[in-house]
């Protein structure tokens, strides 16, 4: 069999940028990325959810107390709006946009009421907490801080013919909580950071529809709200 001469193999390996050794065999390649640790990756989905802009409906399994309802969250990188639907009428809406964060009450056949429950910048009271921190508090602080927590791998959530995959992760709280820690659970979330399930000791959250984006009215409160005594 006829071999290349020397010099074709030195430019044959100069042609695709390869370092020859003198018998002609390839040299060192660059390593590969090193992948990313649970806790980057994480933090990398938390990052993307909060830019995202879209409407999402979650079936909530609640076991404290026990019960069901349907949640539509409307969620834009500034607001968001918290649904939480019993039987045929919506009982509870959560609003929260720059000017601050509402709670309203609308019954079928009722006129809606509002409450101002946080001005920009403040956390909402615990009695108005309608699990709204799932995509909003939650997300801001795994955005950034998941080194503060114990991270693990905990499966995926499959895709459908309408809803796409989740990757899921299991926190815990680190030797140091950090201020407001995120609540120990299970957390999914698809390649675009949006929250396929959710799972705590109270209950579960898992999606089961995701929509077109809010409407900017849909975002403002439900009628004239009225500030809660003692807010600052």
């Amino acid at each position: 069999m006829r071999l290349f001469p020397r010099t074709a193999i030195v430019l044959l390996c100069l042609t695709v940028a390869a370092a020859c050794s003198s018998g002609g065999s390839s040299g060192n390649t660059s390593s590969p990325s090193p992948t990313p640790s649970a806790a980057e990756a994480l933090q990398a989905l938390a990052t993307t959810g909060l830019q995202q802009t879209y409407t999402a409906v979650y079936n909530l399994q609640a076991t404290q107390p026990r019960g069901s309802a349907l949640v539509t969250v409307g969620r834009t990188p500034t607001a968001y709006r918290l649904n939480l639907k019993r039987g045929s009428s919506t009982a509870a809406v959560l609003i929260h946009n720059p000017h601050g964060t509402y709670s309203c009450q609308k019954y079928l056949g009722h006129a809606a009421k509002c409450l101002l429950v946080a001005r920009p910048g403040s956390p909402v009271p615990p009695l108005f907490d309608a699990g709204q921190k799932l995509w909003a508090d939650y997300l801001a602080e795994l955005s950034h801080n998941t080194s503060a927590y114990l991270v693990t791998p905990a499966g995926t959530t499959p895709a459908t013919a309408t809803l796409p995959a989740g990757t899921c992760f299991a926190v815990a709280p680190g030797p140091t909580p950090p201020p407001a820690p995120v609540a120990a659970g299970t957390y999914c979330f698809t390649d675009s950071g949006i929250p396929t399930k959710a799972a705590f000791t109270s209950g579960t959250f898992t999606l089961t529809q995701i929509r077109a984006a809010p409407r900017p009215h849909d975002l403002l409160p439900l009628a004239a709200p009225t500030p809660i005594p003692g807010l600052k």
